[in-house]
């Protein structure tokens, strides 16, 4: 599978290894709409809807649930289909619960 060879690949392993180093520039021309969107970990955590201004809209299988938006910012890289944020689907899935929880439960969240 070529997504399981990226998240293993060589080059995979330097971003993370130098994920503190600067980050590449994104392009909003990268973003399209059925991406998958992978945390720095490369566990799923969302498909791209489609690119709202500087934010990313996610899909969202559920009409009463809020729409998660993610800030051009927190993305690290694009390759093929592929969209890396620049933390862990865990770390991103808690700060989505928290905004959630913050704004209680209505509205977007924004990460």
């Amino acid at each position: 599978m070529k997504l399981k060879r990226i998240f293993q690949s060589d080059q995979h392993n330097s971003w993370i290894s130098n994920r503190n180093c600067a980050r590449p520039l994104i392009e909003k021309s990268q973003i399209r709409e059925h991406m998958q969107v992978r945390g720095w970990d490369g566990q799923p955590i969302g498909t791209v809807d489609k690119l709202e201004g500087g934010r990313i809209k996610l899909t969202n299988g559920n009409p009463r649930n809020p729409h998660h938006y993610i800030d051009l910012d927190a993305v690290w890289w694009v390759e093929g289909d592929v969209l890396c944020l620049d933390r862990t689907a865990e770390e991103a899935n808690r700060q989505f619960q928290q905004r959630q929880s913050e704004n209680g439960g209505s509205g977007s969240v924004d990460l």
